[in-house]
């Protein structure tokens, strides 16, 4: 469940410096390799869009849900890769979104875990930063919820957490209510490990073919 990273590298070329247009200097890129894949990720498959289509436009409308069963095994597996790269020393990911999970033959595998190793900051941390603890980790956790939300309501979720009005669109997923309840309003005002969210009985019943 885990997309592979081929090559990364520093590319220097020469581009505009801000005191003047014509004074040129060299400024490093970084290149990150990833095998090519026709099927796009789970944000084209929630929203029944192509990898090739523009970006702006194939995600301003939304979209469907997915199917419940999907939304399941979907879940399920990008749990098992969280839960692959935490138990191998790995720090807090963070970067989990639609986006950066690959649909490969039907199956979730998770890619952009080398933006943590390259120290990039989490493009959900300034939303969700007011509802963070002092445990780095549990921000899995909420970028799990936020996905886990998406491929049901059709719509990325742009607030730290569902609210009310939010959980009326997954009216007719009222088994993923309770775990987004689970998730953001737990009673003990601590939130749940990647472990304890695989071990849900909406999740581990799922038949993990690959891991075989």
């Amino acid at each position: 469940y885990i997309y592979p990273v081929l090559d990364v590298d520093f590319v220097y070329g020469a581009v505009a410096s801000s005191n003047s247009p014509f004074c040129e200097e060299a400024k490093p890129v970084l290149v990150t390799v990833f095998p090519f894949n026709t099927k796009g990720s789970l944000k084209d498959l929630i929203y029944r869009s192509r990898w090739q289509d523009d970006w702006g436009q194939k995600y301003c409308q939304r979209s469907e849900g997915l199917p419940l069963l999907q939304v399941q095994r979907l879940g399920r597996q990008i749990l098992e890769a969280l839960l692959f790269l935490q138990e191998r020393g790995f720090p807090p990911f963070g970067h989990l979104h639609s986006g950066n999970v690959i649909i490969q033959n039907g199956v979730a595998r998770l890619t952009g875990f080398e933006n943590t190793l390259l120290g990039f900051s989490s493009r959900i941390h300034p939303m969700v930063k007011s509802i963070l603890p002092a445990t780095p980790a549990v921000i899995d956790t909420i970028c799990f919820g936020h996905v886990l939300f998406e491929m049901c309501s059709g719509y990325e979720l742009y607030a730290p957490k569902p609210t009310a009005r939010h959980l009326e669109d997954l009216q007719s997923y009222p088994q993923v209510i309770e775990v987004l309840d689970y998730i953001f309003n737990n009673p003990s005002e601590e939130y749940p490990t990647i472990a304890s969210l695989a071990i849900l009985e909406f999740f581990r019943n799922i038949d993990l073919r690959e891991m075989r």
